[in-house]
């Protein structure tokens, strides 16, 4: 007989009588009673550190909702239908417009709780700090500002003819700017409300994983002499110092906790809950350039998403040039997104979208048609943690105010989100990593 039987057949004879013997001598309790009370103590204490690292490393269960690459209003081709959610810290974009309508822009998306991270770098690194309501509303607001791109296909020396666009040759020839403001809903694994279920799902497993290595933790307690039948299983608190102290009772909770961190279906719930969850964001666009690239704009957004799809609703106010009025355009988007070539080293697949919006424009110069229908298909390929490479393929049913008059437009990108990059490379993922 093995050494854990035996212990497990000593420990099924004995428990009977230990759980209704009486500790003789003063300030000792049974070895049941602590075991049980240092299970509830480990699990709160180590809960959070679980929990954190299950939502880091847990894969998405659906595609990303976060706008990184230059918005729609911005002129380039990225996006035709902007993300409802945006980067937690900070994210950075290069888009280029392929073929005859080659443009380059350089993208930036900030929000306030960037700046507090900066100050404070604990805010973002301690969940306990990063849930706090403050820092929750900060990150429901951002900024986006992209430097860069192409002008317009219009009328510029008055001879009745579209002139050929522009590329921007300066920093400050083409600005494009968005401000952000989420107004329903997370997909940000650690805000409060989301954290909480990851949290559960860790406690349930790691209790689960410590309860289930109780006995064994018992019998070799006896078969090592640390407790004895004779004083019905009492230890003094010295006593019970030293046996926690032991090599081999440390190392029976340390494989406890490293099995509550594998991936399992408690995690999986939670980022499936998480990550399909509604979003509705408010923005306000606008796009600054010199005359010779167009005319300004101002207008407003409202965005969201709902499990794979996406809805945009825009507004744009454009300025006349010259003896022009000024004009409006009215957008209607939709996006469906999946996640393909999921497993693997490709933990969480590439993005896959397909989207198509619709196009009204009232009173708009140099226009042969007073609607535009757009499809536009989209890879998103990660390359490393916080790092993807968009690559899209956009259509137009008309040429007409479109730069150069193309119909089919390609597009490719470097996204980065510090976020992603930081959390991987967090003193808790470390700290994880290594336990």
């Amino acid at each position: 007989m093995s050494r854990i039987a035996l212990g497990c057949l000593i420990v099924s004879l004995l428990l009977p009588v230990h759980a209704s013997a009486q500790c003789a001598a003063a300030g000792e309790k049974d070895f049941q009673t602590l075991i049980d009370s240092h299970i509830k103590q480990i699990v709160q204490q180590q809960v959070v550190g679980l929990a954190e690292k299950a939502a880091r490393d847990t894969p998405r269960a659906a595609a990303l909702s976060q706008q990184t690459s230059a918005p729609s209003a911005s002129g380039t081709v990225a996006t035709l239908v902007n993300a409802a959610g945006f980067t937690e810290l900070i994210s950075a974009a290069f888009d280029r417009n392929v073929g005859s309508n080659s443009s380059d822009a350089m993208t930036v998306n900030l929000n306030p709780f960037a700046l507090a991270a900066i100050g404070k770098p604990s805010v973002y690194y301690d969940q306990l700090e990063y849930q706090k309501t403050e820092y929750e509303w900060l990150r429901r607001v951002g900024g986006t500002v992209s430097f860069g791109g192409k002008g317009d296909s219009f009328d510029r020396d008055g001879d009745g003819k579209p002139d050929p666009a522009l590329d921007s040759q300066k920093f400050d020839d083409i600005i494009g700017w968005e401000l952000r403001a989420r107004v329903y809903g997370s997909r940000d694994r650690r805000d409060p409300d989301n954290f909480k279920l990851f949290t559960t799902a860790a406690q349930r497993e790691f209790l689960g994983q410590l309860v289930a290595r109780k006995d064994e933790l018992v019998s070799t307690a006896i078969l090592r002499g640390a407790i004895s039948p004779a004083r019905n299983f009492c230890l003094s608190d010295a006593e019970w110092q030293n046996l926690k102290a032991q090599p081999w009772f440390a190392d029976e909770l340390d494989r406890a906790a490293k099995a509550a961190t594998a991936l399992n279906k408690g995690y999986a719930d939670a980022a499936d809950e998480i990550d399909n969850r509604m979003l509705w964001t408010v923005a306000m666009t606008g796009l600054q350039r010199g005359k010779q690239f167009g005319p300004d704009k101002l207008g407003a957004s409202v965005r969201g998403t709902w499990r794979a799809a996406t809805f945009n609703f825009d507004w744009m106010s454009v300025e006349g040039l010259g003896k022009a009025k000024t004009s409006n355009e009215f957008k209607a988007g939709a996006q469906y997104a999946t996640q393909i070539l999921k497993g693997g080293f490709l933990s969480d697949g590439i993005d896959a979208s397909a989207s198509g919006a619709y196009e009204v424009f009232d009173n708009v110069p140099d226009a042969k048609h007073d609607n535009n229908v757009k499809f536009q298909g989209k890879l998103e390929i990660p390359i490393m943690t916080g790092v993807t490479i968009p690559l899209s393929v956009t259509w137009a049913n008309h040429s007409d105010l479109f730069s150069d008059g193309d119909r089919v437009f390609g597009h490719l990108g470097v996204n980065v989100d510090l976020s992603k990059v930081l959390q991987k490379n967090s003193p808790a993922a470390g700290a994880a990593s290594g336990s």
